[in-house]
């Protein structure tokens, strides 16, 4: 009948702390954290005629603004879509 031997804490120990190293080495499968991205798309252009005075006379130019500078063009007298 063969004889069952109990390994001691220390010799336990010591078999852990040398295993242990190959076992962490031998993964082959690496840890990788996705980095999270964001899209961010351009804002919406929209045409409006901006009018401006040029020297005493009134002139008139097609802008593409972004969609929230449309309020503060119209506010002050420009007007939606592309100039005559």
């Amino acid at each position: 009948m063969p004889v069952k031997l109990k390994p001691s804490g220390l010799a336990l120990s010591i078999a852990l702390i040398l295993l242990a190293p190959a076992a962490v080495l031998s993964d082959p499968t690496p840890t990788v954290t996705p980095t999270p991205t964001t899209t961010t798309l351009p804002e919406a252009r929209v045409a409006v005629c901006h009018q401006s005075l040029d020297e005493g006379e009134r002139r008139t130019r097609t802008l593409r603004v972004a969609a929230s500078a449309v309020s503060a063009h119209l506010a002050h007298g420009d007007t939606l879509g592309v100039c005559p």
